[in-house]
């Protein structure tokens, strides 16, 4: 039962409660270990699902940098005329994307669409 307590009270501590009483009786004790551990569980998921949404987040970047370059070459970066409604299909088309590119790709054509359209207001 020592090693839990001292385990719950680096645990608060961690939280900025390091000054926290509890009672060190078993049922608390055992309460209080489980919390520590889901809470630790919990948090060692969040920081994976943060590491992997910064890894998708620089994928689109990189993949919004690469077809923004694309579509400059091909003269084809001017996305603001409604008119241009068939140009996405025919661009990825011209670019030979894949399917599991098309959807980067959209959200990249979104992206430089949403940019283009700061600039001119």
């Amino acid at each position: 039962m020592a090693e839990k307590v001292k385990e719950i009270k680096s645990w608060l501590a961690s939280l900025g409660l390091e000054n926290e009483k509890f009672e060190t009786n078993e049922f608390t004790t055992n309460f209080l270990h489980k919390l520590a551990k889901v809470n630790e569980e919990n948090d060692r998921h969040t920081r994976v699902q943060i590491e992997f949404n910064n890894g998708r987040r620089e994928k689109f970047n990189s993949e919004s940098r690469h077809v923004s370059s694309r579509l400059t070459f091909l003269g084809l970066n001017d996305l603001q005329s409604e008119d241009n409604v068939q140009q996405p299909a025919s661009v990825g088309s011209a670019l030979r994307l894949t399917e599991p590119l098309l959807e980067n790709f959209l959200i990249s054509l979104s992206t430089e669409y949403e940019v283009l359209k700061e600039k001119e207001e």
